[in-house]
């Protein structure tokens, strides 16, 4: 969470830091600042709310931004609420630093405590306000400032990156880094730094990790001279940033979240066409498969709409390989102290490749000797670093927090590993396989028919949605995941409380809810289960809840019976899940555009969960 953005050049650092803001406000738009180091002093200027507030601030005040070295943060709120006390950047009690913090200082209250016995007093409820305070109090004691943040950091418990501004070293930059992602990258006008690639990309595509426990006093021109935490200094190799060449920009849309929906056609394009380079090249995906055929059992982690992806590959993966899979919650993986094999295989997907959950599951993995597999969006990315194989989904940027295109790329990469999987353990025969593969190609089509479908029918669905209070999604087989994943996203987006079960379930609880006020999404194409999926449909009806149907087109029987109707054109059951999330999708867009959300920044939620 939060974005970190600094620079150190020969040009005016505020717009080129307002810019990067502008490109990491997807991490976090609680508050917003920028602190500048100019004539021996600090400046410091920040706002509540979202980067627009800060900018017409600076504006308001005709603040001087032409200052050659700077700091900016876009903040998700951990300790205190978004105000402008609790805004980053934070001072030091004696204003000789100033510091930006992405991560969580989890033994902040027994730090804060300490530093109140040595005289320091705070304005603030952040850790990051702790933070500095207990750099600063070292640095008393110590001649080299990059040692005196590593001794620092070494009292500190959790994950976090930082830079600083140093009134004692103007012209430079210090970074500092433990778990929580730093990129740097130089360009023929200065250093950058950033959180984030993607506040990078519009300088350069060549960017430098600062690696974890690693501490760099840094300035514009000057090799990028790092202090490990053993105290020798080197300095970083260069890696290429590579993504999938996607605007950031709205175009004619309304919302980020609706351009994103309608780039999913292309955006699967590209990751089948990157799946068929790996596949055709001998080299990751047929090591992950002899892997595979030798593990007991595949351990998947992820959070939020990955897990939702995962746990339908999941019924894929058993139903067409017999391969035994386990599905966990990354957040909870660690908590349980899981019982590992080193035979095992496990395989973590993240959209950004830095969700510190997911991080913080892989990590346990490879310590305990397990082989793991990443499927990530960016390449490069830290869990893509920490793995032993990778695929890559090639979405492109997602500017809005909730995640579409991660989703379908996610499912079809684990889709199109389990179709590999299948001919290789000889469960399909050849003709199977070579069926699945030419349907496989046809998927981005199917999108683009599905969206095409849906454009007149999902805004009187999403209309009779704005007086309820309540929906429920039901879905039977890999339609179970795909009805979480739905609820998820009428919850983030329209604020509706929204909760999905398998469909079997309803008659063990959940039926409770259903009354004339609950409207309930049964996901119910024409595959598996079809004729169980209808008794679910039926039960609803008779408790008179209305009824949203997802059906295949062409279902009069389903239609009768529903209220209202979201389509999906015929299509093999295999690849069905990844289609069906599409109308859900639009769904949830459409609803909370009604209900005046805001879509693409939902309350309270970041992308790329960089905290535990």
């Amino acid at each position: 969470m939060c974005g970190i953005i600094a620079y150190a050049g020969t040009r005016a650092s505020g717009s080129i830091l307002l810019q990067g803001l502008h490109d990491l406000e997807y991490r976090g738009y609680d508050s917003a600042g920028v602190g500048f180091v100019s004539g021996g002093a600090l400046s410091v200027y920040k706002q509540a709310g979202k980067v627009s507030h800060l900018e017409n601030f600076l504006h308001s005040e005709q603040v001087d931004l032409s200052a050659q070295v700077g700091i900016a943060h876009t903040r998700w709120a951990t300790h205190g609420p978004a105000d402008n006390a609790n805004a980053h950047p934070h001072r030091s009690k004696r204003g000789k630093l100033a510091i930006v913090h992405n991560g969580v200082v989890e033994n902040c209250a027994d730090l804060r405590d300490w530093l109140q016995t040595k005289g320091y007093t705070f304005s603030s409820c952040t850790d990051t306000e702790v933070l500095v305070n207990l750099i600063e109090e070292i640095w008393q004691k110590e001649t080299c400032i990059e040692r005196a943040v590593q001794k620092a950091l070494a009292q500190v418990v959790g994950h976090c990156a930082c830079v600083l501004l140093s009134v004692e070293h103007p012209d430079r930059l210090l970074v500092a880094k433990r778990g929580s992602p730093l990129l740097m990258g130089q360009t023929s006008h200065g250093l950058l730094i950033a959180s984030d690639a993607s506040a990078l990309t519009a300088h350069t595509d060549r960017v430098y990790a600062v690696g974890d426990g690693h501490v760099g006093l840094l300035s514009a021109f000057s090799p990028l001279s790092l202090l490990d935490a053993m105290g020798r200094r080197g300095f970083p190799s260069v890696q290429r940033i590579e993504m999938a060449a996607t605007s950031t920009q709205r175009g004619p849309y309304a919302h980020h979240m609706l351009k994103e929906i309608y780039e999913q056609p292309e955006a699967l394009r590209r990751c089948l066409q990157a799946w068929k380079r790996e596949e055709g090249a001998a080299s990751s995906v047929h090591h992950i498969l002899s892997r595979i055929y030798e593990a007991p059992r595949i351990i998947m982690v992820a959070c939020g709409t990955s897990r939702h992806a995962c746990l339908a590959a999941a019924y894929l993966w058993e139903r067409l390989c017999g391969i035994p899979v386990q599905v966990e919650y990354a957040s909870e993986f660690a908590t349980r102290a899981p019982v590992l094999r080193t035979d095992d295989v496990l395989i973590a997907v993240s959209q950004s490749g830095e969700t510190a959950d997911t991080r913080t599951a892989v990590e346990l993995a490879v310590n305990q000797g397990v082989w793991v597999v990443g499927i990530c969006n960016v390449a490069g990315s830290s869990i893509d670093q920490a793995v032993h194989a990778r695929l890559h989904t090639w979405a492109g940027t997602e500017v809005s927090v909730a995640s579409t295109k991660a989703f379908t790329t996610q499912l079809t990469v684990l889709t199109a590993l389990a179709i590999e999987a299948a001919l290789r353990y000889q469960r399909c025969s050849t003709e199977a396989y070579e069926t699945l593969q030419k349907d496989l190609d046809k998927l981005p089509g199917l999108v683009q028919q599905t969206i095409d479908l849906n454009e007149p029918l999902v805004q009187p669905v999403a209309q009779a949605l704005q007086g309820v209070t309540r929906c429920l999604y039901v879905g039977r087989g890999p339609y179970a995941p795909v009805a979480l994943e739905g609820a998820l996203k009428l919850k983030e987006l329209a604020y509706l409380s929204a909760e999905g079960y398998p469909a079997g379930e309803l008659k063990h609880g959940p039926l409770a809810l259903v009354d004339a006020d609950t409207f309930t999404v049964v996901i119910a194409p024409k595959a598996l289960e079809y004729e169980k999926t209808n008794v679910a449909l039926e039960s609803i009806r008779a408790r008179g809840g209305p009824v949203i149907a997802l059906i295949t087109e062409g279902d009069v029987r389903m239609e009768r019976l529903a209220n209202y109707v979201l389509k999906m054109p015929a299509l093999n059951p295999v690849l069905a899940p990844i289609v069906s999330a599409v109308p859900l999708q639009l769904l949830a867009y459409q609803a909370a555009r009604l209900r005046g959300c805001d879509v693409d920044r939902p309350r309270n939620l970041a992308k790329s969960v960089t905290v535990v």
